[in-house]
């Protein structure tokens, strides 16, 4: 085993979003999902599907994008990989901007925001002037396609404008028309699903699917303890174990514990951690979890949190709603606060956004996205305003 002592400096563990972990446990079953697309791509093959991930903030989605763009690395001449954000894409002109200065650009230069152009300057000229026509523009993206596929990643997808997702989707499938390898790989929040189908483009027909979840206990437990191992930190089974209840698997919080541990065994200079170093933890981390919680809620006030905490003690009955249970629910607390029952779809739409509750991929079930978010909110109606 590695003996080299940790230090402050070298803190491995990066608990911010859309961070690579130091270790991405539990999540092979995703990259398999997303690769087996994304390699054909690679291979200059022509695929049917672009690629959507969603699931709720925290949850990891930007974290396999990244790890998507290490695994591709290696294939820097052969690729054009191009990481960007929902911002950059906020109207067809946007799409079309995009779409055209990205082909060419070295991987190198992918991570790199708001920079576009053309490689060939007589084409380039002729865009400044509004002079290249959608058809000159397609050839031109179809051909360099055809040199180096396309791997197109747009991070928090959920936010872009329906007929900006429609256009971009609409083009990719173009460009593969025209015989161009290239693949989207959209991820967001759940909502994006949504998106999808205002947007007029159904992601149940035309993409495949990768929900996150929250990650089992043995990967919860990897998330924490290989990155410490691999630096000589040993943790015992009730360290891990309070981690992984705590946390619950969700890979926010796991970075946060990691990180914390870390930084314990670096100020005491140890290389073994037990139950008195976690114990010591447990109250920051607490603090930390219901700051995050109470930043989640701040929209929810008066009525709209009481309704909320009734559904959230309902979830905590049953652990889980289908969804025209919860519109019933919802419904019937709405009447009684003598509000308009139209207000349920605005609601649920809310509970989602707010990272309260969503639907994974395969499921008819509203579930929590965390269940001690759920609990937290449960706990809340006593001194809440009215409105």
């Amino acid at each position: 085993m590695n003996t080299v002592s940790a230090s402050l400096h070298e803190n491995p563990f990066n608990p911010g979003y859309g961070l690579l972990p130091p270790y991405l446990a539990g999540r092979s079953a995703e990259l398999f999902s997303i690769f087996r697309h994304v390699g054909n791509t690679v291979n200059g093959k022509l695929v049917a599907r672009d690629v959507v991930i969603y699931g709720p903030r925290g949850s990891g989605k930007t974290a396999l994008l990244r790890a998507i763009a290490e695994d591709l690395k290696p294939l820097e001449a052969n690729v054009t990989l191009e990481l960007m954000v929902a911002n950059d894409l906020q109207s067809l002109e946007d799409v079309r901007r995009e779409l055209t200065g990205m082909i060419g650009k070295p991987l190198s230069e992918a991570w790199k925001p708001g920079e576009w152009g053309f490689i060939w300057s007589g084409m380039r000229a002729k865009w400044q002037r509004g002079e290249l026509s959608r058809g000159e523009l397609r050839k031109g993206l179809v051909a360099k396609c055809r040199k180096r596929p396309l791997i197109l990643m747009v991070d928090e997808a959920h936010r872009m404008p329906p007929a900006a997702c429609n256009e971009l989707l609409s083009e990719m499938l173009t460009i593969r028309g025209m015989g161009g390898p290239a693949i989207a790989i959209l991820a967001g929040k759940p909502a994006l699903v949504e998106l999808g189908d205002l947007a007029q483009v159904s992601f149940l027909e035309r993409g495949e699917l990768v929900s996150v979840h929250l990650l089992d206990e043995q990967s919860a437990s990897d998330a924490v303890r290989i990155p410490l191992e691999r630096n000589g930190i040993d943790i015992s089974e009730g360290v891990i174990g309070q981690v992984v209840s705590h946390s619950q698997g969700y890979p926010q919080f796991l970075q946060l514990w990691g990180s914390a541990l870390w930084d314990q065994a670096s100020i005491q200079g140890k290389k073994s951690l037990d139950d008195d170093d976690s114990s010591k933890i447990a109250a920051m981390m607490e603090r930390e979890r219901k700051k995050v919680y109470q930043g989640r809620l701040a929209s929810w006030t008066g009525k709209d949190r009481k309704l909320l905490g009734e559904i959230a003690r309902k979830l905590l009955q049953d652990g889980w709603m289908a969804r025209e249970s919860l519109e019933e629910a919802i419904e019937k607390i709405l009447i009684r606060q003598g509000r308009d029952i139209q207000d349920c779809q605005k609601i649920i739409e809310r509970m989602v956004d707010s990272d309260f509750l969503w639907c994974p991929r395969g499921q008819e079930r509203m579930i929590p996205a965390l269940p001690s978010f759920v609990s937290f909110a449960a706990g809340q109606k006593e001194s809440v305003p009215h409105n």
